[in-house]
């Protein structure tokens, strides 16, 4: 099973998987990390090396979720991809993070992120222009 690192800004983190357990139920092999106001940084990558590291010897496969790209979560882990195997996706939001989780025993997963992309961008709709061009005549 694909071990999921979601890392964020302040607790968004815990509060994305407490909606997704709501929805999906208990989640395994997932991990939260917040990025708060004056935490020590160098301790937070430090862990991170320990999950890859362990995780590359297990020969597990580990997707990071980030939230913006180019923040602080972000760049805690492009750094990391000299040295180990991993896959990062960044903008995660909750209809993405609940079709990566519906699929994350797939064999192929660069195929499964592929096609999980697009649904999390699909999930931004503009509702006033939605239900204006939906009541139109």
């Amino acid at each position: 099973m694909l071990k999921i690192i979601l890392i964020t800004h302040g607790t968004f983190s815990q509060g994305i998987l407490n909606s997704l357990e709501m929805i999906l139920g208990k989640q395994e092999k997932f991990l939260t990390i917040s990025i708060l106001e004056n935490c020590e940084l160098e301790s937070i990558k430090t862990g991170l090396v320990a999950e890859l590291e362990k995780s590359n010897a297990d020969g597990e496969d580990v997707l990071f979720l980030s939230d913006v790209f180019f923040g602080t979560p972000f760049n805690l882990i492009t750094p990391l991809m000299e040295n180990y195997r991993f896959y990062h996706i960044t903008g995660v939001n909750l209809p993405l993070l609940m079709e990566i989780v519906s699929n994350r025993e797939a064999a192929d997963i660069p195929a499964m992120l592929k096609e999980a992309l697009p649904l999390g961008k699909e999930a931004m709709i503009d509702c006033v222009d939605f239900f204006k061009t939906a009541l139109e005549p």
